[in-house]
């Protein structure tokens, strides 16, 4: 038979906190939001081993382990961001990521450089596919954290990831593939919990408008011959799906947009499914999927909530591009 079990450690002044039971734990990790966010609601009587109160505050480390049987794997790693005084005790977290939001960016500006070099000259270490040009650039923003969410909006996101790992490692960039990304196969006949989120588009009724933007600068695309107008391919009345990209010629996105419309055009799943808990599965992580015994693909996860407690423990996970 299966037992919840956790190990729960947080990093206080007054030394560490060892917590082996919990009454709710909620992880969301979503791959298009800087912060992954854990929250912990304690027993109502907890007592403190060598203090007379909750020495837990703002900025502690916390690490949490979730499973069954003893089984525990790594979940979540990050610090303390509030602690309600109220009982039961709530402890809300956020993952490293959040460092970025005090860190101070430094300012400067590009003639062209790339992704790599960019992040490099804000002391981050990524984990970044290749070397991703980016062109000219100007650093203006006041945190780091800024500096991630206006590359967002081009297009270039940055996240956290654990994976089999135990730390986390950072990655960014257009297209993101995990190095150490697994593979975990799930079905309705045997470890999902529902299916109801899953959505089947049959490849004949699939209608897409594939419109693909430069991001390169106006000054330069004149320097360099890129091409700054957007590019559409596909059904004027389809569903519109936008891709930036950087420094592409006219005829490479025409000929990117080609190749993302006959990815769209394949049809299969969307949305998202509930299986039980376990084995932690995490953004950038593979998940293969059949339903009723039909096999249909393996797809990349977007996000994965993890609840944990008097409910059981479960994973809702949101899956995106189609790998295989």
């Amino acid at each position: 038979m299966l037992h919840l079990t956790c190990h729960i450690t947080i990093e206080t002044a007054s030394g560490t906190v060892t917590l082996e039971s919990a009454t709710e734990v909620s992880i969301k990790k979503d791959t298009d939001v800087l912060c992954d966010t854990a929250t912990i609601t304690l027993p109502r009587r907890v007592r403190w081993k060598n203090a007379e109160e909750c020495p837990i505050s703002r900025g502690c480390s916390v690490r949490i382990l979730l499973g069954y049987n003893g089984r525990n794997h790594l979940a979540f790693v990050g610090t303390v961001r509030t602690v309600s005084p109220a009982t039961p005790m709530v402890i809300e977290c956020v993952d490293l990521m959040a460092q970025y939001q005090t860190q101070q960016a430094v300012k400067k500006s590009y003639a062209s450089t790339t992704l790599n070099q960019l992040l490099s000259d804000q002391g981050i270490a990524a984990q970044i596919k290749g070397t991703q040009s980016i062109g000219a650039y100007r650093v203006e923003c006041n945190t780091v954290s800024e500096l991630l969410d206006a590359l967002k909006k081009q297009g270039i996101r940055s996240l956290m990831r654990i994976g089999a790992g135990t730390e986390p490692v950072l990655y960014a960039g257009m297209a993101m593939s995990a190095t150490d990304a697994r593979t975990f196969s799930f079905s309705n006949l045997s470890n999902m919990v529902s299916r109801a989120g899953l959505q089947y588009t049959p490849q004949d009724s699939v209608r897409f408008l594939v419109r693909v933007k430069n991001l390169s600068t106006k000054e330069s695309g004149k320097r360099s011959g890129k091409s700054t107008k957007p590019i559409e391919v596909g059904f004027a009345d389809g569903e519109l799906r936008t891709f930036n990209v950087i420094n592409m010629t006219e005829e490479e996105m025409k000929t990117y947009a080609g190749e993302q419309l006959e990815r769209l055009k394949q049809g299969g799943l969307s949305g998202d499914f509930t299986a039980f808990g376990g084995e932690i599965v995490d953004k950038l992580d593979a998940v293969h999927i059949s339903l009723d015994g039909t096999d249909l693909g393996t797809w990349q996860v977007e996000k994965n909530t993890i609840t944990w407690g008097s409910s059981g423990f479960r994973q809702k996970i949101t899956i995106g591009t189609k790998l295989s």
